[in-house]
């Protein structure tokens, strides 16, 4: 019981140091090159990188092929490679 209440305080500590940051995005971009302007603007932070994959996701549902391209370059730009596909 009493490491389940010191595990509770730790988490309510860690909780309060951290700073949430709210990322907007205005819409869902059209094309993978409209996408890489996006994520290269917002994806400066870990909030905004997670933001640049979930809304890599959502492209995803709605147009398959544009998805695969935006979850790729939705990758660490130290992860990519300059080519001509994505």
């Amino acid at each position: 019981m009493k490491t389940k209440m010191i595990l509770f305080i730790a988490i309510m500590l860690l909780g309060t140091l951290v700073k949430a940051q709210t990322v907007t995005i205005k819409g869902v971009p059209k094309t993978v090159e409209d996408f890489v302007k996006l994520r290269d603007k917002i994806a400066k932070t870990p909030e905004g990188g997670a933001a640049i994959f979930m809304l890599a996701l959502k492209i995803y549902t709605d147009d398959p092929k544009l998805g695969k391209q935006c979850l790729v370059v939705a990758a660490d730009r130290n992860s990519l490679r300059e080519g001509d596909v994505y």
